[in-house]
């Protein structure tokens, strides 16, 4: 008997290794190819497997990724190309290798007109697919073997007598296909699973081919002694005949909520409402009906092994046999909270919880002898975070609904600790924002409470306030969105009441309107509120200073609903409902941006602001570096900056690529692409992007500060290039020859012999008595001779990536540029 020496609870661990060919979205991600960034419409992605620690996972030479072709194409070298890029767009992808690995996965496109960019490593938390997500539907077949559907990750699960994973089935569908999520469940003697992924019964083997499909599933089926299958769900039970078959027919009753099958074939439904069970023929004919003090809301109904009939309750189980006498009854402990019934072949009723569905309870109907299986979530992991603030010290506090948890990171990612919220068992548990206090203190609001801790995580009080947003000021006092009224109370740290901002708004039922409050350092409040589209700013008394519109199409991509907020020096970021974060400056002038899809923000005064999206907390730098060019090339690819004071060699209108800015010293230059304009002096915010090795300024938004005459920089041939200052690395005319500081984004001139002219690929190739050689690329407005001898040649200089080597490129403004001889 597999359970009868089990501990009261059982650790268990599921070894994604032990579970062949399944991988989990959070183990794929996608970001850009290269590192390069959206140019025009189109950007390429790479797709990265991702290991359980975080590494990199090498794939075999075989696997060769796919997507649907709508979204794009993923070519052998793992490339993902042609995804379409708007202002704003987030695109989920569907991922198939060529031996049948499969995997999920989002793309982020970043608008081309946006500051920011993702920090390098900065994507921390991400759940592993080592736990059960969340327990939808129980199976044991006749060996006593236990199946779980998994609704989390999407898949069924069947454990060994050891109780490790020994094989998962998942089912595909949809268009574009996508993984359905699993509930009810049955194994018939056949080792035959039947399982309801999203509406359909799938019939599996235990190899995993999957025999018959039927649009027939239900969130709980039983088998009847002729083999038919019972699926329930909260409208109707119908009956499949038997299994091999395919007709599917109605059983004439309304259920409600779940039914059960007893071993002469009697069907017993479950009526939550009506606070009864009737009990029907295989064919729906009513026989009795049961109603009673011994009968308190009912939820669930299963037969035992000694042919007993056991009712799951709201507060007990009740025992009955086949005529409805009751043979015992048995108040639930407070610990329990059960909303289903599975009974296993020795004659054990397993419960699973209504609301943190990761573990089972066992018992004998009704008696005392109870049992515990546990799938316990390491609890560095996040699983469905709800909320993220940053600490005074830079610590990330987040909390997470799967697991009522208040979890713990420092700056840097590395996990401190996770803290039960509420402190206490709640009857409407799930954690929905967080926000930390000046002294470290810290504020969680849960579906009937808000509770304070102290900093190092002890509770302090807890109070009955339905809320669903949180901050707090300089002086410790957190403002409070309460559900109710869609009023913002303030309290001081000792939850006295100062205060009301705003509301009432919508009122209960009507969806509340409050999606974000944040306080600046002067004492403001910002709220945003979801319905109405708006961004209302109050004084430190209540009183209402400003409310900022979010319907303006001119100005957003859409109608923004705003909700959760971010607050940095002079910037507050509002996360949308159109697919992003609307950026406004406080001066109320609204960059639109689009990092990512964010179910929260922090924001720190340096400018980082730090984002929830699935399961992952990402950290963005949002405010950008003031630096000069030749610092910027040395800057992660995604990285923000400003040019304060740069002058252009050429714009877009002369070399036809890209701009050039260069130090005004001549000291040192970037390429840029966008910047129209050469002679004339700018500051100008961008993002850094590499490209072919050579790093480069995208996301322009420049402003011209005057005219200049930008003069070239005479550089031998043999030392055009440079040496390693930048991303771009060593570029040289001959491999090993680099020298000097480089001259990549500058505006030269050098010369040299004329070894080719190439009209078709408008290509003029210089020499140097030592053998060195250097590309110049011009326009189609510029005409070259073959006849030429020599050649004096003036334009900005470039990268051309020639295999693994980096060489100099001179890209040609106009005519004048070239003296030729």
């Amino acid at each position: 008997m597999l359970y009868s020496n089990w501990k009261p609870l059982i650790v268990l661990y599921l070894l994604i290794g032990a579970i062949p060919c399944q991988i989990r979205a959070d183990r794929i991600y996608i970001s850009p190819g290269g590192p390069a960034v959206p140019t025009g419409a189109t950007q390429a992605f790479a797709v990265v497997r991702y290991s359980d620690d975080g590494g990199v996972a090498v794939e075999e030479e075989s696997v060769i990724w796919e997507c649907d072709p709508s979204i794009g194409t993923i070519a052998p070298d793992g490339i993902l190309t042609a995804i379409a890029s708007p202002a704003y767009s987030f695109f989920g992808v569907h991922a198939t290798a060529h031996d049948g690995l499969e995997a999920w996965a989002t793309v982020s496109v970043v608008a081309p007109a946006i500051t920011g960019g993702l920090k390098s490593g900065s994507s921390w938390g991400t759940g592993s697919p080592e736990h059960v997500g969340a327990i939808a539907g129980v199976a044991f077949d006749a060996n006593n073997v236990l199946y779980i559907s998994d609704s989390k990750n999407n898949r069924v699960v069947k454990f060994d007598e050891d109780m490790q994973p020994v094989m998962s089935w998942r089912y595909v569908t949809g268009s574009p296909p996508a993984p359905a999520q699993p509930s009810g469940l049955l194994v018939d003697g056949r080792g035959h699973l039947y399982a309801n992924f999203s509406g359909t019964l799938v019939e599996f083997t235990q190899s995993g081919d999957v025999v018959s499909t039927r649009p027939a599933g239900g969130s709980k089926m039983v088998f009847g002694p002729d083999g038919s299958i019972y699926a329930c769900d909260t409208v109707t039970i119908r009956r499949l005949q038997n299994p091999d078959l395919p007709n599917t027919q109605f059983l004439n009753v309304t259920s409600g909520n779940s039914c059960g099958v007893d071993a002469e074939g009697f069907v017993y439904a479950v009526h939550t409402s009506q606070h009864t069970i009737t009990k029907h023929t295989s064919s729906g004919t009513q026989l009795a009906l049961w109603q009673g003090s011994y009968i308190n809301t009912p939820l669930d109904v299963c037969q035992t092994g000694d042919g007993g009939i056991v009712v799951l309750g709201a507060t007990s189980i009740t025992k009955l046999d086949t005529s409805g006498a009751l043979l015992g009854q048995e108040t639930l402990q407070p610990a329990y909270r059960f909303t289903a019934l599975y009974p296993d072949p020795t004659g054990i009723v397993w419960g699973l919880d209504l609301f943190d569905k990761t573990w089972l309870a066992g018992f004998t109907s009704p008696g005392s002898a109870w049992y515990q299986i546990s799938f316990p979530r390491p609890l560095h992991n996040l699983y469905s975070p709800a909320d993220v603030a940053r600490a005074p010290d830079g610590r990330l506090f987040i909390v997470d609904t799967e697991d009522d948890t208040c979890k713990i990171f420092h700056p840097d990612g590395r996990f401190i600790q996770a803290i039960a919220t509420p402190p206490q068992k709640s009857l409407a548990p799930g954690v929905r924002a967080v926000s930390v206090g000046p002294d470290g203190s810290f504020y969680v609001a849960t579906a009937d409470s808000v509770c304070k801790f102290s900093a190092g995580g002890n509770p302090v009080w807890m109070l009955p306030w339905i809320a669903h947003a949180l901050t707090t000021n300089s002086d410790g006092d957190v403002f409070v969105a309460r559900y109710l009224d869609n009023a913002i109370y303030q309290y001081s740290s000792d939850g006295q009441y100062l205060r009301t901002f705003g509301g009432p708004g919508y009122v209960f039922p009507a969806v509340h309107t409050v999606g974000g409050i944040k306080v600046d350092s002067d004492g403001n409040l910002y709220e945003s509120r979801y319905q109405d589209r708006v961004v209302r700013k109050y004084a430190p008394t209540g009183a209402l200073l400003a409310s900022f519109n979010l319907t303006d199409p001119n100005i957003f991509l859409g109608q923004v609903n705003p909700g959760a907020l971010a607050l940095t020096e002079g910037r507050l970021f509002i996360d949308s409902s159109t697919g992003g974060i609307v950026q406004m400056r406080l001066d109320q002038h609204y960059e639109t941006a689009a990092y990512l899809d964010a179910l929260s923000a922090d924001a720190d005064p340096a400018g980082t602001l730090y984002t929830l999206y699935g399961a992952r907390l990402r950290e963005y730098s949002v405010l950008p570096v003031v630096t000069t060019p030749g610092a910027a090339r040395q800057l992660p690819a995604g990285t923000p900056f400003v040019l304060t004071d740069v002058v252009s060699g050429a714009g877009v209108a002369d070399i036809g690529v890209s701009g050039a800015l260069q130090d005004p010293m001549g000291s040192s230059g970037i390429r840029c692409q966008g910047l129209s304009f050469g002679n004339r002096r700018y500051s100008v915010t961008g993002t850094i992007s590499v490209k072919n090795g050579e790093a480069l300024m995208t996301a322009l938004q420049p402003e011209s500060v005057g005219n200049v005459t930008v003069r070239p920089l005479f550089v031998p041939l043999s030392h055009l290039g440079g040496g390693a200052s930048g991303l771009q690395g060593p570029v040289s005319v001959k491999p090993g020859s680099a020298g000097g500081p480089s001259q990549v984004g500058m505006l030269v001139k050098t010369f040299g012999r004329v070894q080719s002219v190439d009209t078709a690929s408008r290509t003029i190739v210089l020499e140097d008595p030592d053998g060195s050689t250097a590309k110049c690329v011009y326009s189609p407005r510029i005409t070259a001779s073959g006849a030429w001898s020599y050649a004096i040649i003036t334009g900005v200089c470039a990268v051309d990536q020639v295999g693994e080597e980096l060489r100099p490129l001179i890209l040609v403004r106009t005519q004048t540029d070239i003296q030729a001889w």
